[in-house]
């Protein structure tokens, strides 16, 4: 997709697959291989994308976070992401799994699994989108969201062992929370 104008009849186009369901969907396939996401009943009740996505994302295993206002955020870490975009006269917004970013900084999107994949500039997804990003990742580190006194062990020692790693001066590897 190569300027505004092709972006828009892309998106005019994606309107009917650019649900929730199907960029999850796809964002839960590059994160978990062969697992079909868990959607709980009534989902589609739930109107908030925000509340959405921390529901459905609880559910599958994975961790999210709601960043608005910062597309950039896409190249800065690269990870997938769920973004949304509007379309004039369209009351719905509509949702894009962001795939990565390429070498040359081109954004690899879809509007979910077994859709065709898009490549354009940050630029030109800006025109559409409302800045609305949701990060998704998975917990292989054992961590619980907050690590505080009533963390997991394995969460505890997890934190303790990346801290050595970047050269944090650690007294001792017990799986105990000191608070300092």
């Amino acid at each position: 997709v190569h300027n505004a104008d092709q972006m828009n009849r892309v998106l005019v186009d994606l309107k009917e697959t650019a649900t929730r369901e199907n960029a999850f969907s796809y964002l839960v396939s590059l994160w978990q291989k062969n697992t079909e996401p868990v959607f709980p009943p009534s989902l589609n009740k739930i109107d908030s994308a925000v509340r959405y996505f921390k529901i459905v994302s609880a559910r599958n295993n994975l961790q999210t976070v709601y960043l608005k206002d910062n597309l950039s955020w896409v190249k800065t870490f690269n990870l997938p992401v769920i973004c949304t975009y509007q379309l004039p006269g369209l009351p719905e917004s509509g949702f894009l799994c962001i795939e990565s970013v390429t070498g040359d900084n081109r954004i690899v999107f879809t509007p979910g699994a077994g859709g065709a994949r898009y490549e354009t500039t940050l630029d030109n997804l800006s025109a559409h989108t409302n800045d609305s990003l949701f990060f998704f990742w998975t917990d292989r580190l054992a961590f619980d969201r907050v690590i505080s006194p009533g963390s997991s062990p394995e969460a505890v020692l997890s934190l303790k062992l990346i801290l050595a790693e970047i050269g944090y001066p650690l007294t001792d590897m017990t799986p105990v929370y000191v608070q300092s």
